[in-house]
């Protein structure tokens, strides 16, 4: 599935990423405000097939909370999320650029001492931060390869 060219101005998620989702290419994608792109909620349920491939190339993010969030339940089975690219992504005002919540849990009534390694390590090329945003925040219940 491809994304081109597109402007999304809307007061949620830019693009909503959700189960069994294969080699997504999104490319030049202007975001804002509010959401940019995210992956997830997944792992809430054990049927649901994983996220692999997606690749968001010269991509520009503007007044938005997160650049690129990905969430994950507790106790997710692993490789929930995997292959995850981004390239030539510019920030302007935002938060935190590549947001990763692997204890994802709205209703507040998970068992968030049943983590598991949902995501297989992501890959950051070539991002610019046009304005003091942090580039990857968790929470993480382990740290970062």
């Amino acid at each position: 599935m491809n994304v081109t060219e597109s402007n999304f101005s809307i007061r949620d998620d830019c693009i909503s990423i959700g189960n069994k989702k294969e080699q997504l290419h999104i490319t030049k994608v202007t975001c804002g405000p509010r959401y940019g792109i995210s992956v997830g909620s997944l792992g809430g349920n054990p049927s649901e097939k994983p996220v692999v491939g997606v690749f968001a190339n010269n991509c520009t993010f503007i007044s938005t909370d997160n650049g690129v969030r990905i969430k994950t339940w507790p106790a997710s089975h692993t490789g929930v999320v995997s292959d995850v690219h981004f390239e030539d992504i510019i920030v302007q005002n935002v938060s935190n650029l590549i947001l990763i919540d692997q204890v994802y849990c709205p209703s507040g009534k998970c068992n968030k001492n049943e983590i598991t390694d949902s995501w297989q390590p992501l890959t950051e090329m070539q991002v610019e931060a046009a304005y003091n945003s942090s580039l990857v925040v968790g929470p993480f219940p382990r740290p970062c390869a």
